[in-house]
């Protein structure tokens, strides 16, 4: 019998660098949020939402 292999994103999709880029930015915000976007397996950019409270 086949086995029927599922696709799955690459061991290394995210790289060491890309991991510090994440702890940076979460470490900055107190208010907000950090997306993280993923093509073909690989994160291909990230933003950050920061909000600012008036009180």
């Amino acid at each position: 019998m086949n086995e029927i292999k599922v696709n799955s994103a690459p061991k290394n999709s995210l790289t060491h660098n890309d991991i510090q880029k994440l702890l940076k930015l979460a470490n900055g915000v107190s208010f907000g949020s950090i997306t993280l976007f993923i093509q073909d397996g690989k994160a291909i950019q990230i933003e950050k939402h920061e909000k600012m409270r008036l009180r």
